[in-house]
């Protein structure tokens, strides 16, 4: 889908339509204009997107506008490519495009590298990540507990364990291959339940009693503490054997449902609480484990049967809205996908199970983030041979950093305009606060534009397109049909009923187009897959108002007087166009090396343009070549946010990395005891050094990009 194209002729009769001047750095008055020249390295930007161009005198029909997006398509959008909507390259991987990329970044021009590096909480030291966990060696018939250096703890004897969980009071439960056990850390055994038939399956039920599923008889019990059976739901008649490939894990459900992979038929089941068949998910690779999420989407896991190995996220009508398979993590083998955990902050840890004849092959237990960036694997292969199921043991959770929740606080508690609100919700998709996530994006739809655009709270028309990319993925979570619609409709607003100028690009207000809406309408049209219109649209955006020779973005352009309205190099502007470029390059799917390749490199003329002027302090000032304006704190926040993304992603070096950290020990420098960053450039009227609610957001993205990062390293 393209932009459309300029109507009529090209005003000076050549075919191709001018690009508009840019600001002459060097005059006195720092606001002339300069006429753009087309020879190679001359000033300005000359690439426009080649369907724009047409001969001289060619009829330039305007573009159909897309029909409405129909709300049912919603959940076709890219799954997930940032935390949500992004897929950064694994780090250390050698992808597709990475040497395009490379290229254009080789030689990073910062300043200030004689500086000393502050020093930053634990997200800003780069260290492995690491876990202690319980797991289930299905080979060695043993359970095991180890420490997050990898050292054993602690074992016991389990047959042909397949299932275990570490149950609050310290024990563990597990299967034993014909039965089911309650071990304490001092090895006595408190529950013990023996059967004729195959168990895989053994769940701690919120009532104390035991839910076991008997594999061979498939036999659904329900047990009390002493070892009477209080409950049988037969999915087989008595007479039948299931076999040992019937079922492996299942579980209930908090209605009295229950879950079952029906391993040998490829399908995972649900039936209520009589055994009553009610919905069925085909699960190729033949399902291991299964788990019902809050949001009524089911996780399975598969294994190495055609179709598999796989582990995907179903909808409650069945549909696949995520899924990993081989090929998928580069450098890592997945054989036979067993258990698994999903944590609080997206992630989710995977047993890759190394049986039939591939011992020693892969790692043993994988985290990967949403966007499938492996942060943490475990490989023991001289201890386990084949892990079956886990459990993460958090002993003591992580230290909080105080001024996190803090500045959070400080943020629900302000007024918020469209923008605010928005990029705010982006901080909380980006931090993995779920919870948060979703009610901002529901509070959102209070306020509606007359297309039905939400978080419609003043400000400029695309200024709610901010919180577009947050709004679909909360009605990714939830499923909910009022935000499906929201999304929809802001999709629909960005890509027909937005104002737009004659060569497509989308108006910010008016008939200007500002430096800001770099982060509304590019962002959510690539996270949506309209790539070709996202990068159209930066183009737009860059040649009006880059200036190549400074390496900066003039703020405002008034496309009627053609000139500037504010030729200024503020800089927040310069903060919302490294923002806007940094999430539509992690948005890109791979198979456009060179438009990664490009916008890369963009970004990284943006920053070195920026950081000439960066104070040994860390911060810059509000406008970024003008010494004589205030010191602002929010462009050191949202750079860092791109640097430390960037990186993360691969396509910048980690030379940038003591820029970043130094912007990021100046702006937690500047949070006061009541959590609210100080010396951004401030609201109501941007002129002077304050608070504001972007920058409290700016704040949690930076943090959130820093420990993603550090994280991963």
């Amino acid at each position: 889908m393209r932009l459309p194209v300029p109507s009529g002729e090209s005003p000076d009769g050549t075919g191709q339509w001018p690009v508009p001047p840019v600001l002459n750095p060097n005059s006195e008055a720092g606001n002339e204009i300069e006429k753009p020249c087309r020879e190679p390295g001359a000033v300005g930007r000359v690439t426009p997107c080649t369907p724009r161009l047409q001969p001289a005198g060619a009829k330039l029909p305007r573009r159909r506008p897309p029909d409405p997006l129909p709300v049912k398509t919603f959940l076709k959008f890219p799954v997930p490519t940032s935390e949500f909507g992004l897929k950064p390259r694994p780090a250390g991987s050698v992808a597709a495009g990475i040497l395009g990329i490379l290229i254009v970044i080789l030689t990073p021009g910062i300043t200030h590298a004689d500086t000393p590096v502050p020093s930053l909480p634990p997200a800003a030291i780069s260290k492995p990540l690491q876990h202690r966990f319980a797991c289930a060696d299905y080979t060695q018939g043993r359970v095991f507990v180890v420490a997050a250096n990898g050292a054993v703890e602690w074992e016991y004897a389990a047959p042909h364990c397949n299932d275990l969980t570490a149950l609050p009071n310290g024990n563990l439960l597990f299967n034993t291959g014909h039965g089911v056990k309650e071990v304490t850390p001092d090895k006595n055994v408190v529950f013990d339940y023996e059967s004729t038939s195959e168990i895989y399956a053994c769940q701690r039920l919120p009532n104390d009693n035991t839910f076991v599923g008997e594999c061979n008889s498939g036999r659904l019990l329900e047990i009390s503490p002493s070892g009477a059976i209080v409950k049988e739901v037969r999915l087989l008649p008595t007479d039948v054997d299931g076999g040992s490939a019937y079922m492996r894990n299942a579980r209930e459900l908090p209605d009295g449902h229950f879950l079952v992979a029906h391993y040998g038929a490829d399908v995972v089941r649900e039936y209520d609480a009589e055994g009553k068949l009610l919905t069925e998910i085909p699960a190729p690779g033949g399902p291991h484990s299964v788990q019902r999420l809050p949001n009524g989407h089911t996780l399975i896991s598969c294994g190495d049967h055609p179709g598999g190995p796989r582990f995907f996220e179903a909808d409650a009508a069945g549909q696949t809205v995520w899924e990993l398979q081989a090929g998928d993590l580069p450098g890592i083998r997945l054989q036979f996908l067993a258990g698994f955990q999903r944590l609080p902050n997206g992630d989710t840890v995977l047993a890759n199970w190394l049986g039939h004849g591939h011992s020693g092959s892969a790692p043993q237990l994988i985290e990967i983030t949403p966007d499938k960036q492996v942060v943490w694997t475990y490989t023991g292969h001289q201890t386990m041979k084949t892990i079956s199921s886990f459990q993460l043991l958090e002993d003591a959770p992580p230290p909080v950093d105080p001024l996190v929740p803090k500045v959070r606080n400080a943020a629900l508690t302000m007024q918020r305009a469209s923008w605010e609100q928005g990029i705010l919700a982006q901080a909380f998709l980006e931090e993995g606060e779920t919870a948060l996530l979703v009610q901002i994006a529901r509070t959102s739809l209070i306020h509606k534009s007359k297309t039905g655009v939400a978080a419609a709270m003043g400000g400029a028309p695309v200024d709610p397109l901010m919180a577009g990319e947050a709004i679909w993925r909360a009605a990714q979570l939830t499923g909910d049909p009022a935000l499906q619609k929201a999304a929809a409709a802001a999709l629909d607003f960005a890509l027909k009923t937005a104002p737009r100028a004659d060569d497509g690009t989308v108006y910010h207000t008016g008939k200007t187009i500002w430096s800001d809406s770099f982060n509304t309408t590019p962002p959510l049209l690539a996270c949506a897959g309209e790539y070709e219109e996202a990068i159209c649209q930066i183009e737009g955006h860059y040649r009006r108002l880059w200036n190549p020779r400074a390496k900066l973005m003039a703020h405002i352009w008034d496309e009627q007087k053609g000139g500037f309205q504010d030729g200024k190099f503020w800089g927040g502007g310069q903060g919302w166009a490294a923002v806007g470029l940094t999430r539509v390059i992690r948005a890109l799917p791979e198979s456009r090396p060179a438009d990664r390749a490009k916008l890369a490199g963009d970004l990284k003329e943006l920053l070195d343009g920026c950081l000439a002027y960066q104070h040994a302090s860390g911060l810059f000032n509000d406008i970024v070549d003008d010494p004589n304006t205030f010191e602002e704190t929010n462009l050191a926040q949202m750079l860092a946010f791109s640097i430390y993304e960037s990186v993360r992603g691969g396509w910048l070096p980690p030379e940038y990395l003591p820029a970043a950290d130094r912007m990021r020990a100046a702006a937690r420098a500047k949070v006061d005891p009541d959590g609210l960053v100080q010396g951004v450039c401030g609201a109501p009227d941007f002129k002077a050094p304050g608070i504001s609610a972007e920058g409290q957001a700016f704040f949690l993205l930076m943090e959130a990009a820093a420990g993603k990062l550090h994280r991963a390293n």
